[in-house]
C-alpha cells in the first residue's frame, strides 16, 4: 500500500469515526446543557427572590386601626338581656380608636381610646421588619415597664403595597383581626 492508499485509508476511517463522535457529542451536550438550563433557570429565582425581599414595603409610618371581629365565633347570649350586652359591647368595639406609629428608630407607640375601655391606653416598644413579617415587642404599657404577657411579642403581615398591616386576632385571643391602615 501507498503512503497516499494508507492517508486516504486514514481520512476515510476518521471520516467514519466522525459522525459517531458528533452524536456522542450531542447526546452528552444534551444532559449538560440541560443542567446548564436548570441552573440558569434556579438564579434567576433565587435573585428574583432576593429582589422582592428587597425591595419589600418599609412598614415605617402611622397607622390607623380597625379591629374586625368573626362574629359567628361570638358566645351566644343565653337570654335576651345578655344578648342586649353583647351587642352592645361589640359597637363599643367598633367605636374604638386606635393609632400606631412605627418609626424609622425602630420604636413603636400604639394609643387606644373610646369603645368598651374606661380610659385611653397606650403601649411602647421595639419593632423589627423581614421582608413582609413585622414583630413587634411591647415594653412600657402606660408608661409602665412591662413583663411576661404584657411584654409579649404581636407578629404583623405587611402587605404587598405597604399600606396595611394585619395582627391575626388568634394570637391575642380574640376571633377576627385587627388591621392597621397606613395614613
Amino acid at each position: 500500500m501507498g503512503e497516499c492508499q494508507k492517508n486516504s485509508s486514514m481520512t476515510g476511517s476518521l471520516l467514519q469515526k466522525r459522525p459517531r463522535i458528533s452524536i456522542e457529542r450531542r447526546t452528552l451536550s444534551r444532559p449538560l446543557m440541560y443542567h446548564s438550563a436548570m441552573r440558569l433557570k434556579m438564579l434567576i429565582c433565587a435573585t428574583l427572590a432576593t429582589v422582592a425581599v428587597a425591595f419589600a414595603a418599609d412598614a415605617a409610618g402611622t397607622y390607623a386601626g380597625k379591629i374586625i371581629l368573626d362574629k359567628s365565633k361570638l358566645p351566644k347570649g343565653q337570654n335576651p338581656e345578655q344578648q342586649k350586652m353583647i351587642n352592645d359591647s361589640l359597637a363599643k368595639v367598633a367605636q374604638m380608636k386606635i393609632s400606631l406609629s412605627l418609626k424609622a428608630n425602630k420604636t413603636f407607640t400604639i394609643n387606644m381610646s373610646g369603645g368598651p375601655m374606661p380610659k385611653a391606653s397606650n403601649a411602647e416598644g421595639t419593632w423589627s421588619q423581614k421582608g413582609n413579617k413585622v414583630t413587634m415587642k411591647t415594653t412600657k404599657q402606660d408608661g409602665k415597664s412591662v413583663s411576661g404577657q404584657q411584654g409579649e411579642t404581636q407578629n404583623l403581615t405587611l402587605s404587598g403595597d405597604g399600606k396595611t398591616l394585619t395582627l391575626d386576632g388568634a394570637s391575642m385571643g380574640m376571633p377576627g383581626k385587627l388591621i392597621f391602615s397606613k395614613k
